[in-house]
C-alpha cells in the first residue's frame, strides 16, 4: 500500500496544486472516524506555523499506510491542503474491487473544473480581498460558460481571472475555472507515479521489500503486457511494512 505522504503527492498532481515545490504549502489528513490528524512532522512551508489550528501535533504521515485508514465502503478521509486557505478535499471509498477484478493501478476516471489558484484565500473573504468563491459567484453558471474572454463576463471578474492566471499552478496566463482536460491529468499522474517510485527506490532505509511496478501505467501486475510501453522500462518500488 501507499503511505499518506505519497497520497499527498498524488493529490497535488491530479487536483492541480503546485508540484514544482512540494513544500510550498503544508497539509494534513483527518481520519473522519475518530478525528486523528496526520501530516508532516518536519515542514518548511510558510503555513506550517498554523499546525496548531488543525491539532496539537500531527502523527507522521510517512508511517501510516492508506489502507489502514480506509478499509471498507463508506470510509472517509479529509485532506486539507494549505493550512491558511484551508482547502478541504473529502476522500470517500465508493467501492472495493476484488483481486481478480482490480489491476492494482492508480487511475483517474473522471473529473471537473480547474484547480483553484494557489494563494486565492480559500472560500471566504479576508481583509476585503475577494476569495476564490467570491470570484466564482461573479461568473455565469457552467452551462452558460463560453470562456474568460466572453462578453458575458464582467470587467471585475476578468481582472480577477487575470490575477488568478499569475498563480504558480496556472499555466495559461488567464484562469479558466471550468477547464478540465482528463488526458492532461492522466499525464500528471503518470509523472507523479514515476517520480515517487524513483524517490522510494533510492531510499537507504532498511528492511525494504521490492515490488516491480510499471512506470507508464502504475500497474504492479503482468508488467510485460503493458501496451503503453514502447520498451521495457520498469522501476523498483520499495516500501516498508509498518
Amino acid at each position: 500500500g501507499i503511505s499518506l505522504h505519497t497520497l499527498h503527492k498524488i493529490l497535488l498532481h491530479i487536483v492541480g496544486w503546485n508540484t514544482q515545490q512540494y513544500d510550498y504549502h503544508s497539509y494534513c489528513f483527518v481520519d473522519q472516524s475518530d478525528g486523528a490528524v496526520f501530516g508532516p512532522n518536519k515542514s518548511t512551508a510558510v503555513d506550517s506555523m498554523l499546525v496548531f489550528c488543525n491539532g496539537y501535533k500531527f502523527f507522521d504521515d510517512k508511517k501510516l499506510q492508506l489502507g489502514l485508514l480506509l478499509q471498507k465502503e463508506g470510509d472517509r478521509l479529509l485532506y486539507i491542503y494549505d493550512l491558511g486557505d484551508q482547502w478541504e478535499h473529502l476522500i470517500t471509498v465508493e467501492t472495493i474491487l476484488s483481486e481478480e477484478v482490480s489491476t492494482g493501478a492508480c487511475l483517474v476516471i473522471n473529473g471537473a473544473l480547474h484547480c483553484p489558484p494557489e494563494d486565492s484565500l480559500g472560500c471566504w473573504e479576508a481583509s476585503g480581498n475577494p476569495s476564490y468563491q467570491g470570484l466564482m459567484d461573479l461568473l455565469p453558471r457552467q452551462k452558460k460558460w463560453r470562456g474568460p474572454f466572453d462578453s458575458s463576463v464582467s470587467l471585475r471578474a476578468k481582472i480577477l481571472l487575470k490575477e488568478g492566471g499569475m498563480a504558480n499552478n496556472v499555466t495559461d496566463g488567464m484562469l479558466d475555472p471550468f477547464k478540465f482536460e482528463i488526458e492532461d491529468v492522466k499525464d500528471k499522474l503518470k509523472k507523479c507515479i514515476t517520480q515517487s517510485i524513483r524517490d522510494m527506490s533510492g531510499s537507504k532505509r532498511t528492511k525494504n521489500h521490492g515490488v516491480a511496478m510499471c512506470c507508464n501505467c502504475g500497474n504492479p501486475h503482468n508488467l510485460h503486457l503493458c501496451s503503453g510501453m514502447l520498451f521495457n522500462m520498469y522501476l523498483l518500488l520499495t516500501y516498508i511494512h509498518l
